[in-house]
């Protein structure tokens, strides 16, 4: 059975036997998203409220699920798709 640990606008932190749930409240089933840390659930509803682009890929993966708003949705996958920049040489020698 799983605790409440908070309510933070319409999402909500549960704690489980091996780890820590955020689920939308507004949405279905599938707009959760596990995290081993209370303290990266919270940072996950921190962006999401922001608006921000998360840089980790565990980051917006979880963010793309816990999500409603598909434009939102739509920036994290475009910076997804981008990649990572090109290491830069330098080739004076």
């Amino acid at each position: 059975m799983a605790k409440v640990v908070d309510v933070i606008h319409e999402y909500k932190i549960l704690k489980t036997k091996r780890d820590f749930v955020v689920i939308n409240t507004r949405g279905n089933n599938c707009n959760h998203s596990h995290f081993l840390h209370e303290r990266a659930a919270r940072n996950l509803i921190d962006i999401v409220l922001r608006k921000k682009i998360p840089k980790s890929i565990y980051f917006q993966e979880a963010a793309k699920r816990i999500i409603l708003d598909e434009i939102y949705a739509e920036k994290i996958i475009l910076n997804q798709r981008k990649g990572k920049k090109d290491k830069y040489v330098n080739n004076c020698r």
